[in-house]
């Protein structure tokens, strides 16, 4: 059981319990059993926000351009745009162990956005997956094939296929490691200059000292290819988080994450290519007694920006 072989240990706990044993033993026996069909049943996951967004278009602020000898002027729908709505996260998932530490993992999930007062850039996402698992004590490995297809404003907007794969291991009691790899494939529907291949790479170290408290660190490398090489980048990121249990049923989570992102042609308007630097700060706050039907309210504060050499 402890070993993740979940099917051998339950034939064993089944031989067990047809033999004369004390009712504590035979409890324990229960237990395990119960604890075993809940390792192998489905696992639903649901999240709803109430989303305020100060620029859902991610754009400058700056109201003119210059262009060599021409200065031009925005547009109201070239500047930062105000929306507030509803953002939304539902998942099911099951690992069906088909022998010793091997599974069978199957997926699903649709996320997005609905924005009442700027429909334009509502969003949603329907991901769908499976692959092998292996699975232990120290260890854990995945090879998974997905697919994803996103609208937006209701309208189709770009799919995507594709294989992620990770590997993670605990040192010792306190310690952890995790890498991961994701080769994907987009094409848009409209927008065809960006259609392109994506590669990640990630690695992660996180530290548990005790029950309370959880710290991470990472790096991520991604490189974007695009029929527009203007739009063709690599991000390189650094990220850092933890989360507290504090006195009184308080609980916290801090993400921090630097990126920067090389363009790797010219820009068609500017003639040099683009360079970012994006910065993104998450915090989250609940209390851990304070649940309604198994969910749990959460105060979610962020901050992004991009500090960009292109306006």
């Amino acid at each position: 059981f402890e070993n993740k072989e979940y099917t051998a240990a339950k034939a064993q706990f089944e031989k067990v319990r047809t033999e004369p044993i004390s009712p504590a033993s035979l409890a324990l026996v229960n237990h395990y059993l119960a604890a075993i069909d809940k390792q192998g049943g489905w696992s639903l996951a649901a999240g709803l926000n109430y989303e305020r967004t100060d620029n859902v278009n991610n754009a400058s602020a700056i109201k003119e351009i210059t262009l060599g000898k021409l200065t031009f002027q925005k547009n109201a729908d070239s500047l930062p745009q105000k929306a507030q709505g509803i953002r939304y996260s539902g998942s099911l998932s099951r690992d069906f162990n088909l022998a010793g530490n091997h599974y069978l993992s199957v997926d699903g999930a649709v996320y997005g956005v609905n924005y009442w007062d700027n429909h334009d850039y509502d969003q949603t996402t329907v991901r769908a997956g499976s692959g092998y698992v292996y699975r232990d004590i120290a260890q854990w490995a995945s090879l998974k094939p997905y697919f994803e297809k996103t609208w937006l404003n209701s309208q189709a907007y770009a799919q995507t296929p594709g294989i992620s794969a990770e590997y993670g291991r605990w040192l010792n009691k306190n310690w952890q490691t995790v890498a991961a790899a994701d080769l994907s494939r987009t094409n848009y529907q409209d927008y065809t200059r960006f259609d392109g291949n994506r590669l990640a790479l990630s690695a992660t170290v996180a530290y548990l000292p005790n029950a309370r408290l959880f710290v991470y660190g990472g790096a991520d490398w991604i490189n974007e290819t695009a029929r527009d090489p203007a739009e063709a980048s690599i991000r390189k990121s650094l990220r850092i988080g933890t989360s507290y249990e504090w006195p009184l049923g308080i609980s916290s989570r801090l993400n921090l994450r630097y990126a920067h992102r090389d363009f790797k042609a010219n820009n068609f308007y500017v003639g040099y290519p683009r360079r970012d630097h994006e910065y993104q700060s998450t915090v989250s706050l609940w209390h851990r007694k304070l649940n309604f039907w198994g969910i749990t309210p959460k105060l979610n504060w962020q901050y992004s920006k991009i500090d960009s050499n292109i306006p």
